[in-house]
């Protein structure tokens, strides 16, 4: 297993490629995010208490299955349980509450097409070596059945693995043929497309082919929505500004 040690090296690497993601975009909330990411304190002393989490969603993903995929790990009860019950699999599967499992295509993400397609982006070693650890929030689908089509991770934020209240930052992945609906919120949004073309809504009301590589900002309140072709999507997301999640609303499939 990765150690906490090897964890903050490779975390501390995905930042810093985040950071200059960010500083090379166009517009200006891409400056802002970058100085936010470098002002992060060092995630040493703060990773002993986040390591429970990553160990938790290890052992979820790996030796769990799929029964407790969509079970929460934010509760500090069930947190304490998990933690004393770690060493055996049969005890700990005892003392978690069973939780409705909805219909989904596969137990892990299907990211190895994103994945072959940034091979020689800076960000693949450090992101391969905390894929197993990052705890990812499913979404079913939108217009596509009940399959699992849409996932984040929080890596910055008021819930991300490293706690921040100025701003959020994210991995956003999104399978071939799927469509966000329209939706808003209050902080403003910056994405950077590291794989996968898709389309994504403009101020005209139609959606743009945008390629990776892209930067795609929206301001606060700005509707946007993204819809993948043939190719699932990849991208780096951050919040700025009221970043609450309060505010957030979606349309309903069209």
């Amino acid at each position: 297993m990765t150690t906490s040690k090897e964890i903050a090296t490779f975390w501390s690497q995905l930042l810093n490629t985040c950071a200059a993601v960010f500083d090379a975009a166009p517009q200006a909330m891409g400056s802002l995010v970058a100085t936010s990411i470098r002002r992060l304190p060092k995630l040493e002393e703060p990773l002993a208490r986040r390591l429970s989490n990553f160990e938790m969603n290890l052992l979820r993903n790996r030796l769990i299955g799929p029964n407790l995929r969509q079970f929460s790990t934010n509760s500090p009860a069930i947190r304490s349980q998990i933690l004393e019950n770690l060493a055996s699999n049969s005890q700990f599967l005892a003392t978690v509450p069973k939780v409705r499992q909805p219909p989904r295509r596969s137990i892990e993400l299907p990211l190895e097409p994103a994945l072959q397609a940034i091979k020689n982006h800076p960000i693949r070693p450090s992101l391969d070596a905390l894929l197993p650890f990052l705890p990812w929030v499913f979404k079913g689908a939108s217009t596509e059945g009940d399959m699992l089509n849409r996932a984040w991770v929080e890596l910055v934020g008021s819930d991300g693995v490293q706690a921040s209240g100025d701003f959020r930052l994210g991995l956003y992945w999104q399978d071939a043929r799927v469509y966000y609906p329209r939706h808003r919120h209050n902080a403003d949004e910056l994405y950077y497309v590291l794989a996968g073309e898709a389309g994504w809504l403009g101020a005209t009301g139609e959606l743009i082919m945008r390629p990776p590589g892209s930067y795609i900002s929206y301001t606060s309140r700005q509707d946007h929505a993204t819809r993948t072709y043939q190719h699932p999507l990849l991208a780096l997301w951050a919040w700025h500004g009221d970043i609450s999640w309060a505010s957030y609303s979606v349309d309903r499939a069209e």
